[in-house]
C-alpha cells in the first residue's frame, strides 16, 4: 500500500494534479483577501482617480494613443494601465464602480501570487514556493495595493515575469532564446505600465546573477541570446514614446518624470529609508525577512535558484535606496523576492526545523497570531463602549479571528507549522475585512463624497454645467459620472451661474468651504466629522 502512494505520488499525473491544485488553492485565498470590501476600501485615492478618469475618457470615446485627464493630455506615464482599466469599465459598463475600476490590479495580484508559485517550484521545493506564495498573499503592502486601480501592482507582475522567464533562459539549455524573447515581451509591457523599472531591476539581477556565477563557479551563463530580450523590448516600450514625442507637453512631461525619480524628487528619504519601512510593510511576516536574507546566503552556494532570488532582492533593494525618491507604493517591487525568501526560510528553518531558528520562528508566529485574533473582538468592544455602536457584522469578524487564532495556536502536534502559518494568512484576511467595512469609514472623512453624490444625482442628471471647487474634486467628478468643471474662484463663478446651474463645494476635516458663508441655503449637504460637501443650484 505505501509502495502504491509513493508511486502515485511520483507519477506525472499526481503531480499536475498537485499543482491544479495548488493553484485552485491559491485562486480561492486571493479572492478571499482581495474581493471583499473591494468597492469600499474605498472613497478612491487620488492615485487611483488619476488612472480611472483617464481611462474612462478614453472607454467613453476619448484618444487611445493622447491619454487625457480632466480635459488636459496626461502624458508623464505611459498608457497601458489606462488601456487596461478602460477596457474593464467599457465591459462592464460601470464608469462610476470602484470595483470595477479595481479588479483588474485584484487579477495582477492574484496572477502575482501564482506566478511566484510556479516560478518558486524551479528555483525552491514545491512546499517553499507555496509558502512564498501564502506570504505574498497576506503582505500587508499586497492587501493595501492589490486593492486599488493603481499602477503598482501590475508594474510588479510584468517585473516578476520579466525575472521568472530570464531565469529559465539565464537555467535552459533548450529554447533559451524564446524565453528571452518572452523577457523582452514582460520587461516592455512593464514599461509601458510605469516607466524604466521594469527594464533596470530584472537587467540589474540578471548581471549580478551572471557575475556571482562566473565568480563562484566559473561558468558563464550569460550568452549573446539575452540579446533578443533587449530588441523585443524596444519593439514593445519605444513606438508609444515616438509617437507623442512630437507633441510639445510630451518632452517635458517625461523628463519631469526622469528627474523626479532619478535626480530631485518630491519625496527625499535618507538611505535607511526601506531598512525600516519594510518590516512594517510586510507584516506579518516582515520581521523575518533578515533571517530569511542570513539563511538564503548560507544556502546560495548549494542551490542556484535561491542564488537567482537573493541577487534579484539585493539589486532590487540597492536601486530602491539610491534612487532619491523614496515613497512606501515603491516598496512592491520588493515583494516578489521578500515573499520567496521568506517562504524558504519558513520551509527549511520552521516546517522543516532544520535550523535552530525554529523555535525563534515559532515564537514569532504565535505571537502574531494571538495578536491578530485578539484585535477583532478588541475594535468590536470599543466600538460598543467607546462610540456606542454595537454592530453584528464586527462581532461576528471578531469571534472569527479570535476562532482562527484558537486553532492555529494549539499545542505543538503533527503539521502543526503549517496550521499556524496557514492561521496567520487567514487572519490578515479578516484583519482587511474589518478594516475595509469597520474602521475605513470611521477615519477618514473624504468617504462622505459617494453617499453626497448619490443624493446629489437627481439635480446633477439634469443640469446643464455643473461648476466644483475644493478638495477631491476629481472624486465628485468621478462618482457624478461626467465631466464637471473646476473653478478657483467659487464666488465669481456664482455670481455668472445661469439658471439651471450647479456649484459643488467640498471642504476637508475643519476647513471652511470656498465660499463662506453661503449665498443661499445649500440643496444637498453632506457632513462627516467636520469635512463637508454642498451643492448649490442657481
Amino acid at each position: 500500500m505505501e509502495t502504491t502512494n509513493c508511486q502515485e505520488q511520483k507519477s506525472p499525473s499526481g503531480q499536475v494534479r498537485r499543482l491544479w491544485a495548488s493553484v485552485g488553492v491559491l485562486v480561492v485565498l486571493c479572492a478571499f483577501m482581495l474581493l471583499p470590501g473591494l468597492g469600499r476600501v474605498t472613497m478612491l485615492r487620488q492615485q487611483e482617480l488619476r488612472v480611472v478618469l483617464t481611462a474612462r475618457d478614453m472607454a467613453q470615446g476619448g484618444s487611445w494613443l493622447v491619454p487625457h485627464f480632466r480635459g488636459e493630455p496626461r502624458l508623464r506615464k505611459p498608457p497601458l494601465m489606462y488601456w487596461i482599466d478602460a477596457v474593464a469599465q467599457k465591459v462592464s459598463g460601470a464608469y462610476t464602480s470602484p470595483a470595477a475600476a479595481r479588479m483588474p490590479s485584484v487579477l495582477a495580484g492574484t496572477a502575482l501570487v501564482i506566478s511566484l508559485f510556479l516560478f518558486g517550484r524551479r528555483w525552491m521545493s514545491s512546499q517553499a514556493a507555496f509558502l512564498s506564495a501564502l506570504a505574498c498573499s497576506s503582505m500587508m503592502l499586497f492587501l493595501r495595493f492589490a486593492r486599488l486601480a493603481e499602477t503598482d501592482i501590475t508594474l510588479t507582475l510584468f517585473t516578476t515575469l520579466a525575472c521568472g522567464t530570464a531565469y529559465r533562459a539565464l537555467s535552459s539549455r533548450r529554447h533559451a532564446s524564446a524565453w528571452w524573447i518572452l523577457t523582452g515581451v514582460m520587461a516592455g509591457l512593464g514599461f509601458m505600465t510605469k516607466g524604466p523599472a521594469a527594464l533596470i531591476l530584472p537587467l540589474a539581477a540578471v548581471l549580478a546573477f551572471a557575475l556571482s556565477m562566473y565568480l563562484i563557479a566559473r561558468k558563464a551563463v550569460l550568452t549573446r541570446q539575452g540579446l533578443h530580450a533587449i530588441w523585443v523590448f524596444a519593439l514593445v516600450a519605444l513606438p508609444w514614446y515616438a509617437y507623442i514625442w512630437n507633441y510639445a507637453q510630451s518632452q517635458a512631461a517625461i523628463g519631469n518624470e526622469i528627474q523626479e525619480a532619478f535626480i530631485a524628487g518630491d519625496h527625499p528619504g535618507t538611505v535607511f529609508y526601506y531598512f525600516y519601512k519594510l518590516p512594517l510593510a510586510l507584516m506579518p511576516w516582515g520581521l523575518l525577512l533578515p533571517f530569511a536574507v542570513v539563511h538564503a546566503w548560507r544556502q546560495q552556494r548549494q542551490r542556484v535558484g535561491i542564488r537567482f532570488i537573493l541577487w534579484w532582492w539585493i539589486t532590487t533593494l540597492a536601486i530602491l535606496t539610491l534612487i532619491p525618491n523614496k515613497q512606501e507604493h515603491y516598496a512592491n517591487l520588493l515583494i516578489p523576492s521578500s515573499a520567496l525568501l521568506i517562504g524558504y526560510c519558513l520551509s527549511e528553518c520552521y516546517v522543516l526545523a532544520t535550523s535552530r531558528q525554529s523555535h525563534v520562528i515559532h515564537a514569532y508566529l504565535m505571537t502574531v497570531a494571538i495578536g491578530l485574533a485578539l484585535s477583532g473582538l478588541v475594535v468590536a468592544m470599543w466600538l460598543g463602549v467607546a462610540r456606542d455602536t454595537w454592530s453584528v457584522p464586527t462581532l461576528f469578524i471578531g469571534v472569527v479571528m479570535l476562532a482562527f487564532g484558537v486553532m492555529g495556536c494549539r499545542p505543538r502536534q503533527k503539521n502543526h507549522p503549517l496550521k499556524l502559518i496557514c492561521a496567520c494568512v487567514l487572519l490578515m484576511g479578516w484583519l482587511g475585512m474589518l478594516y475595509a467595512f469597520v474602521l475605513h469609514p470611521l477615519h477618514d472623512p473624504q468617504s462622505l463624497i459617494p453617499p453626497f453624490v448619490k443624493s446629489s444625482m437627481p439635480f446633477i442628471r439634469h443640469a446643464d454645467r455643473i461648476y466644483v471647487q475644493g478638495s477631491r474634486s476629481e472624486a465628485i467628478e468621478y462618482y457624478a459620472g461626467r465631466p464637471l468643471i473646476e473653478t478657483s474662484n467659487a464666488a465669481e463663478t456664482w455670481r455668472h451661474c445661469r439658471p439651471g446651474d450647479l456649484l459643488i463645494l467640498s471642504a476637508k476635516k475643519n476647513r471652511p468651504l470656498p465660499i463662506t458663508p453661503l449665498p443661499q441655503p445649500p440643496d444637498v449637504a453632506t457632513t462627516r466629522r467636520s469635512a463637508r460637501c454642498v451643492l448649490l443650484r442657481k
